[in-house]
């Protein structure tokens, strides 16, 4: 049995496996811990830290894993799709364990499904905001990150038109939209409800966006910006593999 990385005493990052027992029709959100990747049986999660292979085995042990295993194809095509979808940079991450690092943010997929208010309260909680979408490469970004958690739910984002119908802001910067992806026909205000005013990533659109109403319960995505005494090191642009 091979290990994904076998460099001992080089600082690199490092994939950990936790295998898992599903129950039918359940849920990925409800099976993997926050920030795990799901594949078959198992959950995976690649670090944001570089360590040495000792130190990266203590590590997945201390989350009830080990480094790693691979023994199909299958499972080596999914783990390489992994790191091209998250294109991952050559620097370490200061996100909290379970936050996912993509240029000069941190993102968290929630577990829950709350309404737009206590999405964005959540959010606060930790320090972070209901993410704002301003760049395409960003955007794929969270889409990627959707489909490689095999996340099939919608999710809340922080846009809203509830001051002035129509003008499109996110709520956190009160800044207007500088790039959008709403999906066909959208946004509507609801052609058979009122007031839709809260803006989310639709699975029905393979997460174009979608007004809905605030009320509704659903996941949410947060983000909350990268330590300024590490973004220095991060360029200006972003890289998109894949």
């Amino acid at each position: 049995m091979k290990l994904l990385f076998t460099m001992e005493y080089s600082g690199i990052l490092f994939l950990c496996h936790i295998l898992v027992v599903f129950k039918l029709f359940a849920t990925i959100h409800s099976q993997c811990p926050v920030g795990w990747h799901h594949f078959e049986k198992s959950c995976y999660y690649l670090s944001d830290n570089k360590y040495n292979w000792i130190l990266a085995e203590d590590s997945c042990r201390a989350h009830n894993a080990r480094l790693a295993e691979i023994e199909s194809k299958e499972q080596s095509d999914y783990l390489i799709k992994i790191f091209k979808d998250f294109g991952k940079q050559t620097f370490g991450s200061d996100c909290p364990i379970g936050w996912h690092h993509f240029y000069r943010s941190c993102y968290m997929f929630s577990n829950d499904a709350y309404d737009w208010l206590l999405a964005e309260s959540s959010c606060r909680a930790h320090d972070a905001r209901l993410v704002e979408i301003e760049s395409q490469e960003q955007y794929r970004y969270l889409v990627n990150s959707l489909r490689s958690i095999g996340a099939d739910v919608d999710h809340w984002i922080g846009g809203r038109d509830d001051v002035i119908e129509g003008i499109w802001k996110w709520a956190f910067s009160d800044s207007n939209f500088s790039y959008i992806a709403w999906g066909p026909g959208e946004p509507n205000n609801g052609h058979y409800h009122e007031h839709e005013n809260c803006v989310l990533m639709a699975d029905r659109y393979q997460w174009l966006w979608d007004d809905r109403s605030c009320s509704e319960s659903h996941y949410f995505i947060c983000e909350r910006k990268y330590p300024e005494s590490v973004t220095e090191s991060i360029p200006l642009v972003p890289s998109i593999i894949g």
